[in-house]
């Protein structure tokens, strides 16, 4: 995986295939702090998650969750960074990855807009955040935010799947993007 954007399609799918009904995603981009952080909370069933790997074994994992996890976890190693999991059986889990933002072997972020539409229509039936922040050297914050459950209550009936859905869904998250560019 090249961009940071393909982990978090694989980690969110992950929360999926644990029965999510809801699935956050939160980047902060911290450049004072130098750090990126990407944390990815559902309501699905932690129980079934599997822990990163251990030691130099980057093949550990099991059926259900694949590689995605332990690949993230050593992107955010390689990159003096680490990963958090948190979570109770039935009750949901938090993944939270940072890495130092300027290192050089951080990964690129990717186009996290064309990562939730590729999300939302693998999945139409969960409700998606999806929170963009960037904190600038000056101290100005910027943010994009998309709530897949106020979209739904907007179009009513239509499938946010729905081909319209889905192109109102990509302008809205083109115009805050720009914002986020530096």
């Amino acid at each position: 995986m090249d961009q940071i954007s393909h982990h978090i399609m694989d980690l969110a799918e992950n929360s999926t295939a644990a029965g999510a009904g809801l699935v956050e995603i939160r980047i902060v981009e911290d450049l004072p702090a130098d750090r990126l952080t990407v944390e990815i909370a559902d309501d699905g069933r932690s129980a079934a998650r599997p822990q990163p790997a251990r030691g130099n074994d980057a093949f550990q994992t099991d059926q259900e969750s694949g590689l995605g996890l332990t690949l993230f976890a050593r992107a955010c190693e390689e990159s003096a960074g680490r990963v958090e999991i948190e979570g109770a059986a039935e009750q949901g889990s938090r993944l939270r990855g940072w890495m130092q933002y300027s290192h050089p072997n951080r990964k690129p972020l990717g186009d996290l807009g064309e990562t939730l539409i590729t999300l939302l229509m693998g999945s139409p039936g969960v409700s998606w955040v999806l929170c963009h922040e960037k904190i600038r050297s000056d101290g100005r914050r910027d943010e994009l935010r998309l709530d897949t459950r106020a979209i739904q209550a907007e179009v009513g009936n239509m499938p946010l799947a729905h081909p319209e859905v889905i192109r109102r869904i990509r302008v809205c998250l083109r115009q805050q993007q720009t914002k986020l560019k530096d």
